[in-house]
């Protein structure tokens, strides 16, 4: 509720002031935008937040087409059809998985990932919405929490989880800052955190409900 979103605010804005020098950001944000997507902005959310994918399956893909196949086949006609895509990636998960990526994610909805550059790194803030993590530019939030640009989101499509057991992923990028293997490692990590093991997802409900115990450095310690 309210107080859960105030205090991963708190949190965010607490890290951001503590990681926010020039070795830690790409040296071409926030400034110097250009759209990998044809997406318009839609109105931001009361924390900032916008989503800009698409937020159905049949947007995507031919859903019948999909109905028709067995799970094999499905998850690599998914993974062979974004393998070339130079603005998405994608992943394919289990039914179980599935079920505690959203459990969790409903329960404990922002979280802060850093994604390793050279010899640094930079952080992006995520929030779940609706079956969409929308991730922003820690930096960015911190300067201005309204008009703060999604930079990526990962959308987890459950329509064929009921029939084929199976919960398809897409990451897109909306800004060309971040290259496909970043991207494909920035999903990587929310998996981890929210599907993987109670020890990493610990960090995650931390940060939402105990921002002052929240320790970024553990998380740093977590992720390749």
């Amino acid at each position: 509720g309210e107080d859960m979103l105030r205090n991963s605010l708190f949190a965010a804005r607490r890290l951001a002031q503590r990681y926010s020098h020039p070795g830690q950001a790409p040296p071409f944000l926030p400034g110097g935008l250009s759209p990998a997507l044809p997406f318009p902005r839609p109105a931001s959310s009361s924390s900032g937040f916008s989503f800009l994918g698409p937020r159905k399956l049949k947007d995507v893909a031919k859903l019948p087409l999909l109905n028709t196949l067995d799970r094999t086949d499905l998850a690599r006609v998914w993974t062979e059809f974004h393998a070339e895509h130079d603005a998405c990636v994608s992943a394919v998960i289990d039914k179980e998985e599935h079920a505690a990526l959203a459990r969790r994610a409903a329960a404990a909805p922002m979280f802060v990932v850093p994604v390793r550059r050279e010899k640094g790194f930079f952080v992006l803030l995520s929030q779940w919405q609706d079956k969409h993590f929308i991730f922003t530019y820690l930096e960015e939030y911190k300067k201005d929490p309204g008009n703060a640009k999604p930079f990526f989101s990962l959308t987890v499509f459950d329509e064929l989880v009921e029939k084929k057991g199976l919960a398809l992923l897409r990451g897109e990028v909306y800004f060309q800052q971040l290259s496909m293997k970043e991207a494909n490692q920035l999903m990587k990590n929310v998996q981890k955190f929210y599907q993987g093991s109670e020890r990493d997802y610990k960090l995650v409900e931390t940060f939402n409900k105990s921002p002052r115990d929240f320790d970024f450095n553990e998380v740093l310690r977590r992720v390749p």
